[in-house]
């Protein structure tokens, strides 16, 4: 039965993941978003559900003041006697840490931070002689020499068991990271990311009979990559492999689907591929089709056609929130409430906006499809010169767009915004009747489109904006587009409110 890539669609980037029996197990970088590091599940690597996120609480994720494209760097997953172990960067902070857990929904614990380990890019590796080695890559501000470093670590208390070693500066591509080590039939093998996570990524692979080397590059690497090659999918690297339980080897990996027809663009963010891993006779491995990720392959794992996420849709009749929801940062708790009668939710702003940095209150989904349709209606609530509430298509402090409701001379009005890098424009301004709003982002390829429908559910469109200026490419942000709703009170102290009774988000 054939699949398609990516198998996880929409801003999931660094994929990592591990086996338990016939279950599998993969996370992704989270970046500034909360709660961090999504959790899927899958019995076939195609079919993937999210069970959840490993950071839930404000002690486990602290990430308040996150830059764009700061907070949680690419995560590793592992299983080990009977333990979950996640390994990751908070790049905020400036620190490596571990949680562990029994399910991975969870409960996970407390971080346990690594105060010996710097760099980014952590992972870890449990040999069959007990002993657990810690990899990442070089830390800047120490000016190491550029590649893998490696060290035994003591998994309970996060401290060294050995020295900090270099063990592999790649094969002479930039960047060297996202290290992984492997054993198989007693040999070490490390698989490396080379060449930067844009277009010029790559995967590269080494072998050696101790796991900190020497290592031997091998003579066929990269052993993936599209650089310089034409083909739907770019920027493919960061891989992690996985036996499945049939015996077949496969690599998971991310990659970026761009758009445009000279100046390319993704502002989907980089997303989640699987790829066949082949094992060669003189004990190499040869990855995907001429080294690049198709868009189909067979899985004789598949025993159902693969389901490719689509709709999405919240009424807020419940306290429980889809998993696919994410605030901005550490959200305030106080200004999310179900309504008492359970007929909405109250989202309530604070000084912080979504050009601020801060935590503004915000709660949206990765936008997962070129080709959507995004809903919200909401009661408004304000009192104040400029209170603001509307539906986003947000990338980053610098780059959004919003389709809002605005309080302007004792009236709200409906107005488009577009906020570009240092230019901030507000188009169209139409009064709002009543209290009530519906707003709607549709999306292509190259297009936003923004509309409000009337009480006679009519849509309305007031203006457009291209999807580029939104894309890593202008942005220079790790991160992809998160279509949501906030409120801001935009720098001011007071506490406008709006009453949120549903968002929906379609395939168009």
């Amino acid at each position: 039965m054939k699949y398609q890539n990516p198998i996880i669609e929409g801003f999931y980037p660094d994929p990592s993941v591990c086996r338990v029996g016939e279950e599998y197990y993969l996370i992704t970088s989270s970046f500034e978003y909360f709660p961090g590091i999504p959790i899927f599940n899958s019995k076939d690597l195609v079919n993937w559900e999210q069970i959840g996120h490993c950071l839930t609480n404000d002690k486990q994720l602290p990430i308040q003041n996150a830059l764009n494209s700061y907070g949680i760097y690419a995560p590793t997953i592992r299983f080990h006697n009977g333990r979950f172990y996640v390994i990751a960067t908070n790049v905020t902070n400036y620190y490596n840490f571990i949680v562990w857990a029994e399910n991975p929904t969870g409960p996970w614990s407390d971080p346990v931070k690594l105060e010996e380990w710097d760099g980014i890019d952590p992972s870890l590796f449990f040999d069959d002689d007990g002993k657990v080695y810690i990899m990442g890559n070089s830390y800047k501000k120490k000016a190491e020499t550029l590649g893998c470093y490696m060290a035994e670590l003591d998994i309970n208390t996060g401290k060294l068991k050995t020295e900090r070693r270099l063990v592999c500066t790649g094969s002479g591509g930039k960047a060297p990271e996202a290290p992984h080590l492997y054993k198989k039939d007693g040999k070490y093998y490390l698989i490396l990311a080379e060449g930067g996570t844009e277009y010029g990524h790559m995967v590269t692979v080494f072998r050696s009979d101790n796991p900190y080397g020497p290592f031997e590059s091998y003579e066929n690497n990269p052993v993936l990559t599209h650089r310089s090659r034409k083909h739907t999918f770019q920027g493919i690297g960061h891989m992690d492999l996985v036996e499945d339980h049939q015996g077949n080897w496969w690599g998971v990996c991310l990659g970026m689907r761009p758009k445009g027809s000279h100046a390319y663009f993704h502002n989907l963010g980089r997303e989640t591929f699987l790829v066949p891993v082949v094992w060669t006779q003189d004990g190499w491995i040869e990855v995907g089709t001429d080294k690049m990720v198709a868009e189909t392959y067979e899985n004789p794992l598949m025993t159902e056609e693969q389901k490719r996420p689509g709709d999405f849709e919240d009424d807020f009749s419940t306290e429980c929130r889809p998993k696919e929801w994410v605030y901005l940062r550490n959200p305030e708790r106080g200004n999310y409430a179900l309504d008492k009668s359970g007929k909405g939710f109250w989202l309530t702003g604070n000084k912080e906006s979504l050009s601020s940095g801060g935590a503004c209150t915000f709660i949206g989904k990765r936008q997962c499809h070129f080709e959507c349709d995004t809903t919200t209606d909401f009661y408004v609530d304000f009192k104040n010169e400029n209170d603001e509430a509307g539906l986003t298509a947000y990338m980053s402090d610098r780059y959004y767009y919003a389709i809002c409701v605005k309080r302007k001379n004792n009236e709200n009005y409906i107005v488009l915004r577009k906020k570009i890098a240092d230019f901030d424009i507000e188009e169209t301004a139409v009064l709002l009747e009543d209290d009530h709003v519906v707003l709607g982002i549709e999306a292509d390829e190259k297009m936003y489109k923004f509309y409000f429908k009337d009480s006679k559910n009519k849509k309305w469109f007031i203006g457009k904006a291209e999807c580029r200026f939104l894309a890593s490419e202008i942005s220079a942000t790790f991160t992809g587009t998160i279509l949501g709703i906030y409120v801001t009170a935009n720098g001011n102290e007071e506490t406008p409110k709006i009453c949120v009774n549903n968002f929906k988000y379609g395939t168009l």
